[in-house]
Parts: structure tokens; C-alpha cells; sequence
């Protein structure tokens, strides 16, 4: 299959999973009731664990073929004893933002081909559809990023925003931050609590930095918004200056290294720089 038809199968689930979850449980305390905890120790609310049901099942009904299905409510299904493709899905990223009615949370679904051995980096197509708005970020690898439908070949001008997205727990990582804050001169620092649409919109030049040095994250949050920032050429690298994409397995879930997302080559430089000096780089 192409990875243009890949994307298009991505976006069609993201999308209609999107709306539903905006209709029917958007604002509704019953469906924040703890059901379980997941694999990665996380809370299950009844809103996670539907919009997972149904993109498994819109998967399953899809033309995409056999798959193993990794996603951060059930683990992992493997639907075919040799699968063809990797699908990675986080069913509601921003979660708490979803529970309190505040309207930054996406779905989030990423394809690879199969194999025990791969990465980030084998990442083909996938998307990122933004609960409440009807926004759908998707990307198809060597064809490009889509922005609702509409393709896009050049990101917006970096210099002219000073928002640094980050998410830190500790006081070498705040230092981190104000280190920057203070090297961008007058920088918003935002924590909004959805880390796809952070970095999509760091890739897009809408926020000057996303930076991770909690990190908390899984594999699953962010590999349909690294797919779509690798294509618009920007870095994307661990704490020490290693490759990220290259670094992370995806056959299961599992939590990341610190990460950090820029188009600004010099920026970086300073980043890593500060994460030397605080030793930041093991975390």
C-alpha cells in the first residue's frame, strides 16, 4: 500500500474518532469514571477506552491489511501471526485536558512497517486530529505534511514566535528552561499538556521549542507528530544530541528518552549546551 493510502486511512480514523469523542463525551463527567489502570500505569477513564475500541475497529474494517496495533490502553494486539504493519495509536493524548472540558487533546495514529527491530525512524504515515476543532495534521513519508487536507511545503517563520512548550520535573530541568526563556529574551513558557499538538506546532514554526526532560512520555504520544515534524525538516534529538527517531523501538510501548523539538539549529546548540552543564543528558 502506498504511503499516501496509509495516510489517508490514518486520517479518516483520526478524524471521525475525533468527532465522536467531542460529541458524546466532551464535558460529561460520567465518562472521566476510572475503569482500570494501563499498561503504563496510568489512569483508564471510560473516554479512553471507548475512542481505543473504536479505532481498533476502524482499523480492523480498513483495507490496510494485517497489522500488530501498539497503543496505550490495551499494549499490544497483534492481529496476524506476521503482521505487515505497526499501527501506533494513543487514543486520547491530553487526557486530563479532555477530563476538565478544556479542548486541547488529540488522537493520534501512526503506521510503520512490521518488525521487531524498528524504530521511530521506520515511521510511513500517520496523523493527528485535534478533538473540538476538526483540525487533522498527517504526513506521508517522502510525500510530505497535510494541514486539514491541504499540503504544506515550508514551515511558518520560527523567529517570529518565542513560545517554549516544555515539560519538566525537577529543578535542573527548570533551570533548563529559564535558560532559554532567558536566551530567547521575553519567551512565553507554555505547558499545555497535549504533547502531539505541542509538537506539531513547534514543527509548523508556531512555538519556537518543544522541550521533554520529565519524560513521561510513551512511544505511542508522539509518533504520528514526530512523523509529521521529521518531514518538515526539523530536529529532532535526546537530551546529548543523539538521534531520537532512530533511538526508540515501537513493536511495544514504551516511555521515552528526554526529547527536544526545534527548527532552530542555533537554539539547539545552546540546549544541549545547558544539558551538559546540568547533567541532564542521563535523564
Amino acid at each position: 500500500m502506498s504511503t499516501h493510502n496509509l495516510m489517508s486511512i490514518c486520517v479518516s480514523i483520526a478524524r471521525s474518532v475525533a468527532k465522536l469523542l467531542e460529541e458524546q463525551f466532551f464535558g460529561r463527567e460520567d465518562a472521566s469514571r476510572v475503569l482500570g489502570i494501563n499498561v503504563v500505569g496510568d489512569e483508564i477513564k471510560v473516554f479512553d477506552k471507548r475512542s481505543e475500541e473504536y479505532i481498533v475497529d476502524m482499523i480492523v474494517k480498513s483495507n490496510i491489511g494485517s497489522v500488530r496495533i501498539v497503543s496505550e490502553e490495551l499494549g499490544e494486539l497483534s492481529l496476524s501471526e506476521s503482521p505487515e504493519y505497526i499501527v501506533l495509536v494513543d487514543p486520547v493524548d491530553g487526557s486530563a485536558n479532555f477530563a476538565a472540558g478544556i479542548p486541547y487533546a488529540a488522537v493520534s495514529i501512526a503506521v510503520a512497517r512490521a518488525s521487531r527491530t524498528a524504530t521511530l525512524q521506520s515511521l510511513l504515515a500517520g496523523a493527528v486530529a485535534w478533538i473540538g476543532t476538526g483540525r487533522v495534521f498527517s504526513f506521508a513519508t517522502s510525500e510530505g505534511v497535510y494541514v486539514d487536507g491541504k499540503k504544506v511545503s515550508v514551515p511558518y517563520d520560527y523567529t517570529k514566535t518565542r513560545i517554549i512548550a516544555s515539560y519538566i520535573n525537577s529543578d535542573e530541568a527548570f533551570k533548563c528552561v529559564d535558560g532559554i526563556r532567558r536566551y530567547l529574551g521575553r519567551a512565553s513558557l507554555r505547558c499545555y499538556g497535549a504533547a502531539s499538538l505541542d509538537i506539531v506546532l513547534t514543527a509548523l514554526g508556531k512555538y519556537r521549542i518543544f522541550v521533554d526532560l520529565k519524560p513521561k512520555l510513551r512511544n505511542v504520544d508522539v509518533a504520528a507528530a514526530l512523523g509529521f515534524s521529521r518531514e518538515l525538516g526539523a530536529h529532532m534529538v535526546t537530551s546529548d544530541g543523539s538521534n531520537f527517531l532512530e533511538l526508540i523501538p515501537i513493536w511495544n510501548v514504551c516511555r521515552i528518552k528526554p526529547l527536544i523539538v526545534t527548527h532552530d539549529f542555533k537554539l539547539l546548540q545552546y540546549v544541549l549546551a545547558l544539558c551538559r552543564n546540568l547533567r541532564l543528558t542521563d535523564s
